[in-house]
């Protein structure tokens, strides 16, 4: 959804798919706790992916912000 955000037609249309990125990012999050809870990963590699997993969706909150004020000061 990022890479398609890059060609979006609005500011508006950006942050839709900004948040869609956002949404999948905290499933993402999400299916890697219940992975965590089955023991399927070992413990490193749970860290690893939960530590990217937890650096994307903070950027993806800060963009969504930054973008959320664009939108509301050209309204």
């Amino acid at each position: 959804m990022i890479a398609e955000a890059v060609d979006s037609e609005s500011v508006r249309d950006k942050i839709h798919k900004f948040s869609v990125a956002l949404k999948e990012a905290r499933e993402t999050e999400y299916w890697l706790e219940l992975i965590e809870t089955a023991e399927l990963l070992q413990c490193d590699e749970h860290k690893r992916s939960s530590g990217l997993v937890s650096e994307v969706i903070a950027m993806l909150v800060s963009s969504l912000k930054t973008l959320r004020s664009i939108d509301h000061n050209d309204t």
